[in-house]
């Protein structure tokens, strides 16, 4: 009879254990401390051990990742730095943050209550360009599906809508989409479109050299008589262009 060699059997590999996702973490610009950095700070001089990047999002939130689970650990725990409460929100990946408005907020209440809703991780009310005046307006984020209305109980019940962000604009070159400190095209006026600073026809509009009726610029002396529309208020172009100067002289 042949020989047969013995059967070889494959070495089972140990199992791999599953590291669970460990989640991000925002520190909220609005916080005890002078600024949601300095609560940073405090974390790297209590915690000797924690590990974790820093990212700021689009507005002033930082955002937090663990590098490993203690890190995570200490920052679903810790409420409390240097004897100033903090705040610190797990992000869930799974979880979408919608940024909306909430509407006919009265300003005789507190925006603490908004926060209370268990869907609102966050709620600021919004103010006046020119004043900072406050307004009946809440900019809030909803995580997770979006109702139509916020019900916060006794304090009444709240429409929502979306939240249209202001275009980036650059006033350089006056398109849409940059910054004028990343802007790399030639200067545009921003009144009659010529190639100087918009500034130029500002200040020959507090001159008295150029007025909401007639704008002294090569545009407006080329410009066609027909060319001159009236809105639903009687308003002509060049109405519309006194307007335009004092829009630009807030920006």
């Amino acid at each position: 009879m042949a020989n047969m060699s013995p059967a070889i059997h494959p070495v089972a590999k140990p199992p791999t254990l599953a590291i669970p996702t460990v989640m991000k973490y925002k520190i909220p610009k609005e916080t005890e401390f002078d600024h949601a950095y300095e609560v940073v700070v405090a974390l790297e001089l209590e915690y000797k051990n924690i590990k974790f990047s820093v990212k700021p999002n689009l507005v002033g939130d930082l955002i937090l990742s663990p590098q490993d689970h203690n890190t995570a650990k200490i920052l679903s725990e810790v409420s409390n730095l240097n004897g100033k409460a903090i705040k610190i929100i797990p992000l869930d990946p799974k979880e979408k943050t919608t940024r909306m408005v909430l509407l006919r907020y009265p300003l005789e209440l507190p925006v603490e209550v908004v926060t209370k809703h268990s869907k609102v991780t966050k709620a600021e009310r919004c103010v006046t360009s020119r004043d900072k005046a406050q307004t009946r307006q809440v900019l809030v984020d909803i995580k997770g599906t979006v109702p139509e209305e916020v019900d916060l109980g006794n304090w009444g019940t709240y429409k929502l809508r979306p939240f249209v962000p202001e275009p980036l604009r650059c006033y350089k070159c006056q398109k849409f989409g940059h910054h004028q400190s990343r802007c790399h095209k030639n200067v545009r006026c921003g009144i009659c479109s010529q190639s100087h600073m918009t500034e130029m026809c500002i200040q020959k509009h507090k001159d008295g050299t150029i007025t909401t009726a007639k704008v002294d610029c090569i545009a407006m002396a080329n410009r066609d008589p027909r060319e001159t529309r009236f809105d639903s208020f009687g308003n002509t172009n060049e109405t519309v262009l006194g307007v335009r100067y004092e829009w630009l002289e807030e920006k």
